[in-house]
């Protein structure tokens, strides 16, 4: 899955990073102390011994300090161990790397009287461009100063990488776990469902075995098949169109055995339906609240199904007579069933509506395809 690729690219990013400028850090001095044809060896050395004390310092930072203290909500204790740790890295560059108090600020050596450099045309001796006090070169921070601002700058960028790839993972954590949490509810749904289902299919099949016992037989295998295709569902939890379709019609007429002529079930399906992959059992509980509560023993009544596609939305609708009759209570499959669905499948990019008045009851549904 693509969330599962990202995840490993998170994981293995972070460790990526730090090894990779670990290693720029490393090698640096090589290329830089690097004459035409041979390493001024003693000055890499040198580079490498000045750069320990930091990635002693960035060590204890990642493996000990963010862990131990950052992580754990210790905001305060992870700050006296960084100021700590860059205290004891300034006071080390303070004690090895001071310059002589004569000469800690000053631009340069003093300029040697007498070179004849130092002389002019006109007989007085001056101080060429560079030497004077007023042209003396630029200020230069301190040793340790500089020690401090590096290990402000390590301590910050590696608690801030950190920070970053920890956030990022808990995000991907997250989302999967609501992934998880979603397809568990579908699952839970969807095996509403089928029993509900099973169940009624069975209670018309056993009507008709008194009644008409070649069309039972028909209608038991005719449930064979749909229970098949309940049973075959594929694992990314979609099946195709024209397979659902079929199915429908199956249920449909597995409904309409134990009634009379006296009830019209129309079903107009579009013949040129797209190849596309739906959730199953989208539209059985609409179809089964349909023969639930708007079928009459007494009274005419009809159910109405269509079923078509336009610009890649899928419409669904179907309409059914209502009588007065004595409610049943309700087992919590139908409408709220298939919205609870449609919710978690395709949040706000569904649409349906419901028209009720005192003689019908109609359900329009789009979905994207």
């Amino acid at each position: 899955m693509p969330s599962n690729k990202q995840s490993r690219l998170v994981t293995i990013a972070e460790p990526a990073i730090v090894i990779s400028l670990l290693l720029f850090l490393f090698l640096s001095p090589i290329f830089i102390y690097q004459g035409y044809d041979y390493i001024q060896w003693n000055l890499v050395k040198q580079a490498w011994l000045a750069m320990l004390p930091f990635f002693i310092l960035f060590v204890l930072n990642h493996f000990v300090g963010i862990p131990l203290f950052l992580f754990k909500n210790q905001k305060l204790n992870y700050a006296i161990a960084s100021f700590l740790m860059i205290a004891s890295i300034t006071l080390y560059s303070y004690t090895t790397s001071a310059p002589p108090a004569n000469d800690r600020f000053r631009g340069g050596p003093p300029p040697q009287e007498g070179r004849s450099d130092d002389f002019r045309p006109n007989g007085r001796n001056q101080m060429p461009p560079g030497r004077g006090p007023m042209n003396a070169r630029p200020f230069m921070l301190p040793p340790y100063i500089n020690a401090m601002l590096l290990s402000l700058l390590i301590l910050g960028f590696d608690s801030g990488l950190r920070a970053t790839f920890r956030w990022t993972k808990t995000e991907h954590q997250k989302i999967n776990l609501e992934k998880e949490n979603v397809k568990n509810r579908l699952s839970i749904l969807r095996n509403q469902v089928s029993p509900h289902f099973f169940m009624n299919t069975l209670n018309n099949v056993h009507a008709l075995i008194d009644l008409d016992t070649e069309q039972a037989k028909e209608a038991v295998i005719k449930l064979s098949k749909m229970m098949r295709h309940l049973l075959h569902e594929p694992e990314s939890g979609k099946v195709s169109l024209s397979k659902e379709v079929n199915f429908l019609k199956s249920y449909v007429d597995l409904m309409a055995l134990r009634f009379t002529d006296n009830v019209e079930v129309i079903m107009d399906i579009s013949n040129d339906l797209p190849d596309k992959n739906i959730p199953p059992l989208l539209f059985t509980s609409l179809i089964e609240n349909a023969f639930k509560h708007g079928v009459s023993y007494k009274f005419p009544s009809y159910i109405h199904i269509s079923l078509l596609a336009k610009e890649d939305q899928l419409r669904f609708e179907i309409k059914n007579s209502k009588h007065q009759q004595k409610s049943e209570p309700s087992t919590g499959i139908g409408i709220k069933n298939t919205q609870d669905r449609l919710d978690l499948l395709y949040g706000s990019k569904h649409a349906m509506q419901i028209e009720e008045s005192p003689e019908s009851f109609k359900v329009t549904l789009s979905i994207p395809l």
